[in-house]
């Protein structure tokens, strides 16, 4: 392997990259209760919190907003064409 893990912890309020090959820690990032995590073409982190969805590029430092006020949000998904779908 290679390449970049990322692990969200909702209980410590991050997320997380690490090396592939070494699994040690690259990067942590600040996010309130991050849940699921997803890939955007183009190589954007998708991050879906309770209430909003951001996206991260995994070299910056703060994840952008792209959507906000969301009610119970779960899990976020991206297809072949590069839709998005939260649930």
């Amino acid at each position: 392997g290679g390449g970049s893990l990322f692990l969200s912890s909702r209980e410590h309020n991050e997320v997380t990259a690490l090396d592939g090959s070494t699994g040690a820690i690259l990067k942590r990032w600040s996010i309130l209760q991050p849940l699921q995590l997803a890939y955007r073409p183009g190589g954007q982190l998708l991050i879906v919190t309770s209430e909003a969805l951001l996206a991260l590029d995994p070299e910056g430092e703060n994840p952008t907003p792209l959507i906000s006020g969301l009610v119970n949000a779960r899990a976020v998904a991206v297809d072949a064409e590069g839709n998005l779908f939260v649930a």
